[in-house]
């Protein structure tokens, strides 16, 4: 198992690993509306609860919505895509995933 935000610039490398090591990649990619995006940036600039690392609120100016959903979308790697939709949790997410995972 692999986790983490995976842009395209990667999928050549993840490529490459499936081919070496024969598996089906599985993605499970979690979605929401930009605007919900932009209210929870907005709320962890404000908490500074996470780690320093993030700098959350120095790129806050420069936060946009739209361009992360282009930029982290799932990756064409030959195996199924599971979206899950975090706008308001109104059920369990992973009891939709298959066991399989």
């Amino acid at each position: 198992m692999i986790d983490s935000t995976f842009q395209e610039k990667q999928r050549s490398r993840l490529k490459a690993l499936r081919k070496r090591f024969l598996f089906i990649p599985r993605q499970v990619h979690c979605q929401t509306e930009p605007t919900e995006l932009v209210r929870r940036y907005q709320r962890r600039v404000e908490i500074r609860d996470r780690y320093p690392g993030h700098l959350d609120h120095q790129l806050a100016a420069e936060f946009d919505a739209d361009a992360l959903q282009k930029k982290y979308r799932p990756l064409e790697l030959g195996g199924p895509v599971f979206r899950i939709d975090t706008t308001g949790f109104q059920e369990d997410p992973v009891q939709n995933l298959p066991k399989s995972l």
